[in-house]
């Protein structure tokens, strides 16, 4: 019996930071929605998006776009947390953006859990969604 306890306590836990991370993901991808597209001209169009300020460029002709790969340290409520927090012990997640594969309009996400692991170690666990801007 208690094997079969520690058992389910462990797949509870996995399954309630899972749902943290899709929380967070849906958070993220609303905030992307959210963006309004400023005209730069021939074709190509600003990005950024009011909550997490994310930055990326769209050019319409080729449909690929332009965004610096960067990475943020989020917790579940989708703001940002400094690495020198106390909130770091707590759930945060780490979260990369990349611009979306050539000829499509979207920025990948990448969310990862625990932020706090050895360095060049695999995550606990991961979710990705790839993003499409608004047009």
């Amino acid at each position: 019996m208690m094997g079969m306890l520690s058992v389910g306590l462990k797949n509870s836990r996995k399954a309630t930071v899972q749902t943290a991370a899709s929380n967070l993901l849906t958070g993220i991808v609303a905030d992307i929605h959210a963006s309004t597209p400023l005209a730069l001209g021939d074709d190509k169009f600003s990005y950024t998006s009011p909550k997490l300020q994310l930055e990326a460029t769209l050019n319409k002709k080729t449909n690929t776009v332009t965004a610096a790969p960067g990475a943020l340290s989020l917790n579940e409520s989708c703001s940002v947390v400094s690495q020198n927090a106390p909130e770091m012990l707590q759930k945060v997640y780490s979260v990369q953006f990349f611009p979306g594969t050539d000829g499509v309009a979207a920025i990948r996400v990448r969310v990862e859990w625990p932020i706090n692991r050895q360095p060049n170690t695999k995550p606990e666990g991961f979710l990705e969604a790839l993003v499409p801007l608004p047009l």
